[in-house]
């Protein structure tokens, strides 16, 4: 069975509305990984998700901001067929 995670490997920030440090696009990676321990193998699918600033909803300032909170942020933006069709090739690429 592949777990899959995402990893944010970059986030762009700008100012909206004279609010600073707003993330505005987030790099990605979404990792498959099958075994356990020296056994184990990965492989990836990479991309960049868009992100629109909404200053009536809860605002997480940048220095508090964590990645698991953008990986999530990232996971709610994609479709079900878009996270199956990613999951598809990372197993196509893996041999499961």
């Amino acid at each position: 069975m592949t777990t899959f995670t995402v990893t944010v490997s970059h986030k762009e920030t700008k100012t909206v509305n004279g609010t600073e440090g707003v993330v505005v696009r987030a790099y990605w990676a979404y990792v498959g990984t099958v075994g356990e321990g020296e056994e184990a193998r990965s492989e990836s699918f990479g991309g960049s998700t868009d992100f629109t600033f909404n200053p009536a909803a809860p605002f997480t300032p940048l220095d508090e901001l964590t990645d698991e909170q953008v990986a999530s942020w990232i996971l709610g933006s994609w479709t079900v067929i878009q996270r199956e069709s990613y999951e598809q090739f990372i197993n196509y690429r893996l041999g499961v």
